[in-house]
């Protein structure tokens, strides 16, 4: 697992969360963990800007198993996005979607923070495992 933590207000040459000495095998689940700190008064938009995006992730996203968004309790300017991909050509494709490259730059308005944790599956129930 690794983590990459960004203080402030991202960049916006920054695309989005990319981690090339953490990349698992060929094959393998590739997932993340993003926690994001919402600027005071920006959830509703950035909650809006997530509500837009879901469904093209969903209809146009075949490698992208799980792409979930979670308010957290007590905290509500955080959110907590839980991503497993196919694979890492798949979390790539997700990337270069124009959906997805209209949610990162417009996101970068909303964040006071980001923190990234990159994953790798072990083992889960209801996601296929390997070549499956």
């Amino acid at each position: 697992m690794q983590r990459k933590n960004r203080p402030g207000t991202p960049q916006p040459s920054d695309s989005g969360p990319h981690c090339h000495d953490c990349l698992p095998g060929r094959g393998e689940r590739f997932g993340l963990v993003v926690r994001f700190t919402l600027k005071p008064g920006h959830e509703g938009s950035f909650d809006r800007l997530v509500a837009e995006t879901l469904p093209r992730i969903r209809d146009a996203e075949p490698g992208t198993l799980i792409y979930a968004c979670h308010e957290v309790h007590g905290a509500p300017s955080e959110r907590v996005f839980y991503e497993m991909y196919r694979d890492h050509d798949a979390f790539e494709t997700h990337e270069r979607q124009p959906h997805v490259r209209r949610f990162l730059a417009e996101r970068e308005q909303h964040l006071a923070r980001m923190d990234v944790e990159f994953l790798t599956l072990d083992d889960a129930i209801g996601i296929p495992q390997g070549g499956e």
